[in-house]
């Protein structure tokens, strides 16, 4: 599952577009992309810049993949800076972000790229294309 997850953030990594907004899976708030590196992004959100591995993304797809989690069987999103708070997918993703809540930022663009679906009704949840 992990160069399955690796091999498509690769394929879309390049098209990752600076300084194009996005909003968070709730649609509560925007955030724009500010750079990119092999590595890591930069987003800005509600003035403040918050770094994203590209680990991160990564990560959050192969859970995905790995759960089956397909359109019948959505994943809830469960963002919260707390681990307490967060679901098994924010989880996975603050990992390699240095514990750092990332998945709010990593979904918006798997959805732009047709990897992932979001729906926005509360509670939020997400599945593989």
């Amino acid at each position: 599952m992990k160069k399955a997850a690796e091999m498509l953030i690769e394929g879309i990594w390049s098209k990752i577009d600076l300084n194009l907004t996005y909003r968070t899976p709730s649609g509560s708030r925007e955030f724009l992309v500010l750079d990119k590196t092999d590595s890591l992004l930069k987003v800005l959100a509600g003035g403040t810049e918050v770094r994203v591995a590209r680990e991160s993304f990564v990560d959050a797809v192969q859970y995905l993949l790995r759960n089956g989690h397909v359109e019948d069987n959505r994943c809830e999103i469960r963002s919260a800076n707390a681990d307490s708070d967060s679901g098994p997918l924010c989880l996975a993703a603050k990992r390699a972000n240095s514990g750092v809540r990332c998945i709010t930022y990593i979904l918006p663009m798997l959805a732009g790229a047709g990897v992932v679906e979001i729906d926005a009704t509360r509670p939020s949840s997400t599945w593989v294309l």
